[in-house]
């Protein structure tokens, strides 16, 4: 039984280690918040202050893959890390499902791939000249 808590223990510590980035910053911690204190940033970030500096804690980049004409990834803005780290796919037909949030997403993915556009056709349109002997 024991063994098996000590292997139910490391999983939770891999599973928590992989649903989060964490960086650390040495020197004040912001807002004057004392160390043992925390703060939330924007951006889905959690700031715990330490003796000498504070590590902040954000989402991971999951790749989700999902049918991109007809749903779109959801997340909850307003609340507050780790809640707002949840992300879910939302297609046509499901009770949730929102055309304003579907039109936003596909001017998002258009905005996207016309830019990796243009960055191919200038990477594809690069000369080298040099300099001919005469």
């Amino acid at each position: 039984m024991r063994i098996l808590m000590q292997i139910a223990l490391v999983f939770v510590t891999i599973l928590a280690t992989v649903l989060a980035a964490v960086s650390f910053t040495a020197g004040p911690c912001s807002n004057g918040v004392k160390p043992g204190g925390y703060w939330h940033q924007p951006g889905c970030i959690k700031c715990y202050c330490n003796k000498g500096g504070f590590n902040c804690l954000s989402c991971d980049s999951i790749l989700i893959v999902y049918d991109r004409k007809k749903c779109y990834m959801d997340t909850n803005k307003d609340a507050t890390y780790p809640g707002c780290c949840k992300r879910e796919v939302v297609c046509l037909g499901d009770r949730r499902f929102s055309r304003a949030k579907m039109a936003k997403a596909v001017k998002k993915l258009a905005g996207k791939k016309l830019k990796e556009s243009n960055h191919r056709r200038v990477q594809g349109t690069k000369k080298t000249t040099s300099k001919s002997e005469g």
